[in-house]
């Protein structure tokens, strides 16, 4: 058994000329899984990109990590 994992782009999800298409030509026995954890990230980004506060916050600890980082 193997599995494949794929973000939801566009490109890898269309069941017609996607990369699914392309594997299922290959193997009908393949399934295509979207990524849960991208998912995940995407809705993640989008609320805290309409909130400022949020925009603030993360940019505050973006800046303080990379600071210690790079010391």
């Amino acid at each position: 058994m193997r599995g494949q994992g794929y973000d939801n782009g566009a490109n890898m999800r269309g069941y017609k000329n996607g990369v699914q298409a392309r594997i299922r030509n290959l193997n009908s026995r393949a399934f295509y899984v979207p990524c849960n954890a991208h998912s995940l990230n995407l809705v993640l980004n989008d609320s805290a990109n309409c909130c400022l506060d949020a925009v603030s916050f993360f940019d505050i600890i973006q800046y303080h990590t990379y600071k210690s980082i790079f010391k």
